[in-house]
Order: C-alpha cells, then sequence, then structure tokens
C-alpha cells in the first residue's frame, strides 16, 4: 500500500506507481509474444497472408425482414420474461397498501386507537362510531 500524501518528484506516488505496473504489464506481454514466437517457429519463410473475400451483393428484402424479425423476437422474449419476472412486485406492494389502508379504515371506523399521522403530537386518535375525532384526549386532573 501507498500512502495517499507520499511523493515521487513532482507527481504522487500512487499515480506513478500505477503507471509503472501498466508498464510492467506491457513489456511482460511484449515478453511472452517473444517467448512462444521462440518456441513455435518453424524456420520457414513466412508467406504473405491472404484471405479471399466474396462479391458484394445487396442483401434481399425478405433476408433482411427475417433476420429482423428474428432479432425482435429475441428481444421481445428477453425483455419480456424480464417484465414478467418484476411486475409481480409493485402489484403486490400495491395490493398490500390497499390492505392496509382497509385494515386502518376499519379501525378508524370501530373506534379503536391507531397512531396518528402528523400534527396532533403522536397521541393515539380515536375515532367513535358518531364521527366525533379526538386527538390526543386525556382527562384533565382537575376536572371532575
Amino acid at each position: 500500500m501507498v500512502p495517499g500524501d507520499a511523493k515521487i518528484g513532482p507527481l504522487g506516488a500512487r499515480g506513478t506507481v500505477m503507471f509503472a505496473l501498466y508498464l510492467l504489464g506491457a513489456f511482460s506481454a511484449m515478453l511472452a509474444a517473444w517467448v512462444v514466437k521462440q518456441l513455435t517457429d518453424r524456420g520457414g519463410v513466412l508467406l504473405p497472408f491472404y484471405m479471399e473475400m466474396p462479391p458484394y451483393r445487396l442483401p434481399r428484402p425478405r433476408t433482411v425482414g427475417l433476420m429482423v424479425w428474428d432479432a425482435c423476437k429475441g428481444f421481445v422474449k428477453k425483455a419480456g420474461t424480464v417484465i414478467t419476472l418484476t411486475t409481480p412486485r409493485p402489484v403486490g406492494a400495491a395490493q398490500c397498501a390497499d390492505a392496509l389502508r382497509g385494515a386502518v379504515h376499519r379501525a378508524l371506523r370501530l373506534g379503536h386507537p391507531v397512531r396518528s399521522g402528523v400534527g396532533r403530537g403522536g397521541g393515539p386518535v380515536v375515532v367513535h362510531r358518531q364521527g366525533r375525532r379526538r386527538a390526543g384526549h386525556h382527562r384533565s386532573r382537575g376536572a371532575g
């Protein structure tokens, strides 16, 4: 490990070490290529490399259409698989949210205490059957 504040001349030590490792890798690759060439050299005369190219022809529209169709079909199959596998999660989350919303609604309708959301000091909210809502309702000790 090279300390972050170390310097080699005007340059940072970390950058210099990384550049030296890059050069070492390039030199190692050239050395390995030379060794392989020495081991596999057959001693013959090297002939030039010729590659015959077929004559260029314009593709037929049917061929292009079939290739595009195959590519699109493969894409839709892969994308459809991903969409199919990931879609049930948001739908399931929406169903859970709906179920939770229904449970809170039933609890409020039946008069069960539920934690209030915001702005009422965090006290319980109780909704009585008559529809009167009291937030953080406590009897005062002096009254009575």
